[in-house]
């Protein structure tokens, strides 16, 4: 890369950052709580340098994790109960049914595995609101269950249930998040729309969930369902790749102006949600953040 390029591509990150953190102090002028503790979090990610030492060691510890999955060779076969790639088309019925494919360690964690800047806005997140119960859809490796969990650990609160449709992935996952010392953790096997209804009635309400793992249209929309009824009185909703498809852009287009949903920031990458329950009045719009 030359000196030219470089200096531009910093420019432009520059300038995409100026554009966010003016975003997120818009969020904070609307005088609602819930809105100021997600913009303190955005905010945290997007300047990535008002971190305690604690909190750095935390994302050393997740970054240890990736490069021993990424440098992995070892082979696992996986039973894919999702979308698989933008392109793949899968049925129904291949969804239901699972695909099983056969692929390393490092080519998952290069594919699947939450990028850094991405896990620090989750783990932002867990800190600013405090979450009692966690879920999430989509363990793969565990990364970012780690980053959730580590900022759960460092609450002093906070339970995580995640779950993966793969059993080889949710042992491996498992295993890495048992070695973060935080007991409030279980990683749970089987098709989402399978384990997800018993888990929600015998969970205490969720204030945090993070839908990754099935970028499917109708999917993503049946999981929004299954999930509102048991969520706490403010609760977060946090979607992964909601530009992933045609259908993706859609369902979150439709979550979004949800009159459930109290207020919706799209991060192009992720959508989150704000919901508060029993409470009514007009729907504040949402807001587009690049970070």
């Amino acid at each position: 890369m030359s000196l030219i390029t470089r200096i531009k591509a910093k420019l432009d990150r520059d300038r995409k950052r100026r554009r966010a953190l003016s975003s997120i102090q818009a969020l904070r002028s609307r005088g609602d709580a819930d809105l100021a503790k997600l913009a303190d979090a955005l905010d945290r990610a997007a300047r990535d340098t008002d971190w305690s030492q604690d909190e750095l060691a935390c994302f050393e510890n997740v970054r240890a994790i990736r490069q021993s999955y990424a440098t992995s060779d070892r082979m696992i076969s996986v039973r894919d109960f999702g979308a698989g790639d933008p392109g793949d088309r899968r049925t129904e019925e291949q969804m239901d049914q699972g695909v099983l494919v056969r692929r390393s360690i490092a080519t998952i964690c290069k594919v699947a595995a939450t990028p850094p800047q991405w896990g620090k806005v989750l783990f932002a997140i867990v800190r600013a609101f405090r979450p009692a119960c966690s879920l999430e859809l989509g363990t793969s490796l565990g990364i970012s269950a780690a980053y959730q969990v580590l900022g759960m650990k460092l609450n002093g609160q906070g339970r995580l249930t995640t779950i993966e449709g793969a059993e080889e992935l949710a042992r491996l996952a498992g295993e890495t998040l048992q070695g973060l010392g935080w007991n409030g953790v279980q990683v749970l096997a089987g098709r989402f729309a399978d384990v997800l209804p018993d888990l929600a009635r015998s969970s205490e309400p969720i204030g945090l969930a993070f839908v990754d793992g099935h970028h499917d249209q109708v999917a993503t929309k049946r999981y929004f369902e299954m999930i509102h009824p048991f969520l706490a009185q403010h609760a977060v909703l946090v979607f992964d790749d909601i530009g992933w498809s045609d259908g993706m852009r859609a369902v979150w287009k439709e979550i979004r102006s949800d009159a459930r949903v109290k207020y919706a920031v799209d991060l192009d990458k992720w959508g989150i949600c704000l919901l508060e329950k029993d409470v009514k009045g007009p729907k504040a719009p949402s807001c587009a953040i690049a970070i």
